[in-house]
């Protein structure tokens, strides 16, 4: 009889686990079905050299549409170029791999990683915007 009960005992777990595994929600992205990434404007904000800097990225099913810096707080004298350039870039070369500007390293990673943020929550995977390119600036 314990025998027996301790098979019951077992197989009810397998049911538990069976059952809450199949209760579980699927996480998909429907990026992949029309496009890279999913259309619309993205914020998103990263730690800069003197503080957090916001950017707005927005996207249609299949290109970077715009890149906005929305705020910072960098000395704008040292990383104006950052600043233009980065965004314009990453538009350009559509890709989060580009350049960073020499003497505004910490501002140009900042800006990248917050674009990269923002083009991950629209569905994009890594590998959709880090394209390699030749960078010429």
């Amino acid at each position: 009889m314990k025998k027996r009960s301790g098979v019951l005992k077992y197989l009810l777990y397998i049911f538990v686990l069976l059952l809450i595994a199949g209760c579980g929600q699927a996480i998909e992205s429907n990026a992949g079905e029309t496009g890279i990434f999913h259309p619309g404007t993205y914020k998103e904000k990263t730690e800069g050299y003197k503080g957090p800097i916001k950017v707005s990225v927005t996207v249609d099913e299949n290109t970077i549409k715009e890149v906005n810096i929305i705020e910072h707080r960098e000395t704008e004298a040292i990383t104006d170029d950052a600043l233009e350039q980065i965004p314009h870039a990453i538009v350009e070369r559509q890709s989060i791999s580009v350049d960073t500007v020499a003497g505004a390293t910490y501002t140009s990673r900042a800006i990248i990683g917050a674009v990269k943020e923002a083009l991950l929550a629209a569905g994009a995977s890594l590998d959709d915007i880090t394209k390699s390119v030749d960078n010429e600036y």
